[in-house]
Order: C-alpha cells, then sequence, then structure tokens
C-alpha cells in the first residue's frame, strides 16, 4: 500500500507491485512482481518459481502490436466527479 500512496501523494510511480500467495494459514507459498503493461515478470534468473527475486520486467509480446480503441460511447448522464470532502471521498454526478 506504501508504494500507492508514495505514487498519488508524492507522485513517485512504483516499478512493480508485489505480490503474494498465501495459504489458509497465512504462510506466503510464493511471490511475484508485478509490473505496468506492457511488461510482465518473467523468471529470467532461472531461480526459484515461487521466489520473486527470480523475476525480471519483460516486455510482453502480446502487447508488442497492441492497438487499443475506443470502446464506445455513453449518454449524457452517466458522468461523475470525485472529490475529497470533510475528510471523505464523495462521487457525485457531473455535469450533463
Amino acid at each position: 500500500m506504501t508504494a500507492l500512496v508514495d505514487w498519488v501523494t508524492e507522485d513517485r510511480a512504483p516499478d512493480s507491485l508485489p505480490t503474494e500467495s498465501v495459504d489458509n494459514s497465512g504462510n506466503v507459498t510464493a511471490a511475484r512482481p508485478v509490473h505496468p503493461f506492457p511488461y510482465v515478470a518473467e523468471n529470467t534468473t532461472g531461480g526459484p518459481a515461487d521466489q520473486a527475486d527470480s523475476y525480471r520486467p519483460v516486455r510482453s509480446a502480446a502487447g508488442a502490436n497492441l492497438a487499443l480503441k475506443w470502446l464506445g460511447s455513453f449518454r449524457s448522464g452517466y458522468e461523475t466527479v470525485g472529490n475529497w470532502v470533510d475528510g471523505r471521498w464523495v462521487v457525485t454526478k457531473g455535469k450533463a
């Protein structure tokens, strides 16, 4: 969570975010970093597959020629605006 807070409050985006898989007892069974698109975590070191430091960011082949197009349009009236009000995040309808 610290990385996300720093990103928002100090404009310092993380290079990656750690993820963990835990069992029913709360023990970590695997860890892996998540990198910003178009990079993915790949085990390039040959280290253990369940340890995060075995992974490095590699540009995804799937995203190499990806072209994103607008998925549709919205009717007026669905717009919302979020703001902090008295220490709470409040979402209201935007101007139509």
